[in-house]
């Protein structure tokens, strides 16, 4: 799998951050180019690196045992990490997700000292609303376990094609969410057609942190609602 590097491109109110993607054994009908669109206010704190683009393909390389080929610039601690990522999901599903290589033209190290805020993935689900009340200020005194942001994603519960579902639940999310000092981000992003041929129970994991390595320049935590209890 080759991916090359992010080119971003505004238009009206948005800002869409796009990569193409080859793959040895390109499926018919699926796109060629993974795109995630953000409102253009947030187009300053955006990052460019690769990394959203890495993490939201692993499964999927991985799973086709192609190595990856990354024609931008990652984070080096993230690509350092990804080795044992890749063998979480070997040792669970060793007959679907093969361990392979990751190859990047550049990498970089990130500082971490000016990312104060969280945020956490948000659908409108019941964890969702859980995850965010759990960790609002009177119920987390530690500012480091604090949720000030929360991304709504189109592509993901509600498809891409369905724009007024869309519209008119992010409107009132918005609403409820700014009452509590919560940031709604809404971002579209076609990373499930691209990867459909997958489980989604499993890649969404994925797709998610990958949408919120985006913002890496905004967040020092990242939440993930959960439905089951941990064993």
């Amino acid at each position: 799998m080759i991916i090359s590097s992010p080119e971003i491109k505004s238009k009206n109110k948005e800002v869409c951050i796009s990569s193409e993607i080859q793959l040895k054994n390109h499926r018919q009908h699926t796109p060629s180019s993974l795109w995630f669109a953000f409102s253009a206010d947030y187009k300053n704190p955006l990052s460019l690196l690769s990394d959203g683009f890495v993490v939201s393909l692993l499964l999927l390389a991985m799973s086709k045992g192609e190595d990856m080929y990354v024609k931008g610039t990652m984070s080096f601690e993230l690509f350092k990490r990804l080795a044992k990522y890749q063998k979480v999901f070997n040792a669970w599903f060793p007959a679907i997700y093969k361990v392979i290589d990751i190859h990047c033209d550049n990498f970089i190290s990130k500082s971490e000292k000016h990312r104060k805020k969280g945020a956490c993935a948000f659908s409108g689900g019941v964890d969702s609303f859980y995850t965010l009340w759990s960790h609002l200020p009177e119920k987390n005194k530690n500012e480091k376990y604090q949720i000030s942001y929360a991304l709504f994603i189109h592509g993901f519960d509600i498809p891409l094609k369905d724009e007024g579902t869309y519209t008119i639940a992010k409107k009132k999310y918005k609403t409820l969410l700014n009452k509590i000092g919560i940031n709604l981000i809404s971002v579209a992003t076609n990373i499930k057609e691209i990867t459909r041929s997958l489980n989604w129970e499993l890649s969404h994991g994925p797709a998610l942190i990958g949408t919120a390595l985006f913002f890496q320049n905004m967040f020092s935590h990242f939440y993930i609602p959960a439905s089951d209890p941990l064993n």
